[in-house]
C-alpha cells in the first residue's frame, strides 16, 4: 500500500449520465461523483496512426484509496486531462486501495 504522502494529486471521478431536453433530444454528459487524492504516474507512451491522424496515447497508473463502485464505465479528470479507466486492481483484495490503469488519448 502507498503511504498517504505519495497521494498528492487531485483527480475527479465522473460517471456518464443522459440528459433529455424539452423536445426529447438526448445528450451524454459527465457528472462528478467524487474528487479524491491520488498518486499519478505515467507508465508508457506511444504514437500511432488512426484515421489518417497522428494520435498520442499514454498509459497512466492512478492509485487512490479504496472506493466501492468505481468501474471502467467511469472516467477520471486530472487537471485538464481526461483519463479513460481500462483496468481496476483492488490491491491484495483488502479494500484499502485501488490501482486504476488508465489511458489518455490526445488527437
Amino acid at each position: 500500500m502507498i503511504g498517504a504522502g505519495v497521494r498528492d494529486r487531485r483527480v475527479t471521478i465522473q460517471e456518464k449520465a443522459v440528459s433529455t431536453d424539452t423536445i426529447g433530444n438526448q445528450t451524454d454528459l459527465w457528472v462528478t461523483i467524487a474528487t479524491v487524492w491520488a498518486a499519478v504516474s505515467p507508465l508508457k507512451g506511444r504514437e500511432y496512426w488512426a484515421a489518417r491522424q497522428v494520435n498520442a496515447e499514454t498509459t497512466i497508473k492512478v492509485t487512490i484509496l479504496y472506493r466501492r463502485g468505481v468501474t471502467p464505465e467511469h472516467r477520471l479528470l486530472y487537471g485538464s486531462r481526461v483519463l479513460e479507466i481500462l483496468e481496476i486492481i483492488n490491491t491484495n483484495e483488502r479494500n484499502e486501495e485501488l490501482v486504476l490503469l488508465c489511458k489518455e488519448v490526445v488527437s
